[in-house]
Parts: structure tokens; C-alpha cells; sequence
């Protein structure tokens, strides 16, 4: 959960640093107070896998996000976050940082995929559903 937190602590400060303008989107946005916004998230669940998205808006730049854990019955089998980046640059930036940071990480494009397996291996799947349920809580 601390390397979740991180990489989202680390999109939003990627993006301080850029400016963008405004999309025309009409989805109802949730403000977490100060500069932050965060659409309201989505979980959804199947027979074997676990997906939590949501986009995460800072100073009108938005970042994409999507949690997706796979399970044999209650064993995690994979997780990995990608997050898409408004344009390619602020993704190398996030993708470069990610990388000294000794994170599994690839890059393609605008979005950076983030292997957590490791992170969560320890957890079952009620337990990554309860901390994702959260997440999504937080942003409604």
C-alpha cells in the first residue's frame, strides 16, 4: 500500500510542474481539498481479478489510473498499477523517477505500468478488496 501511495504522491508532483487546460469533460468530480480533485472511482470484480480506476486531477492536469489485481481463488497471482499521463514527457518524468526509485516499471506511450506484485504478495484477495474498497471511498 506505501508504494501505491507513493507512486500517486509521486504522479501528483510530477504534474505540479506543468499546466494544462481544462478538459471538457461533464463527470462529476470530488475535490479532496486544496489543488487535488479525484473523479470518482470505480471497482469493478470478476470471477478472478480485482480492477479499481479512477483519474486524479492537480492544477487541471489529469492523470488515469487502474488497479488491477489477478487471483487463483484467494492467492494473488499479479498486480500492477498503470497510470496515463496527459502527454508522453510527463510520463518519461514519472517513468524516470520510478526508476531510481528501484520500481518495476515500464513505459509505453503516455502510460506507465508499475508491477506491484511483490508489494501485495502477502495479501489475499478480501484483503486487496478491502484496501481498494477504501481507495475507493476515500474518493466519493
Amino acid at each position: 500500500m506505501k508504494k501505491f501511495m507513493f507512486f500517486c504522491l509521486m504522479a501528483l508532483g510530477c504534474m505540479a510542474s506543468f499546466s494544462s487546460c481544462g478538459d471538457d469533460d461533464d463527470e462529476e468530480i470530488v475535490n479532496n481539498g486544496g489543488d487535488v480533485a479525484v473523479r470518482k472511482a470505480e471497482l469493478k470484480e470478476t470471477s478472478n481479478q480485482l480492477i479499481l480506476t479512477y483519474a486524479m486531477s492537480y492544477n487541471g492536469v489529469t492523470v488515469n489510473e487502474k488497479w488491477t489485481c489477478t487471483f487463483d481463488g484467494e492467492t494473488l497471482v499479479s498486480s500492477y498499477i498503470e497510470i496515463t499521463y496527459p502527454n508522453e514527457s510527463m510520463a518519461k518524468l514519472a517513468y524516470d523517477e520510478a526508476v531510481a526509485n528501484k520500481a518495476k516499471v515500464t513505459l509505453k506511450g503516455k502510460t506507465i505500468s508499475v508491477d506491484t506484485t511483490d508489494e501485495y504478495k502477502d495479501m489475499t484477495r478480501t484483503q486487496i478488496k478491502v484496501a481498494m474498497e477504501a481507495l475507493k471511498a476515500q474518493y466519493s
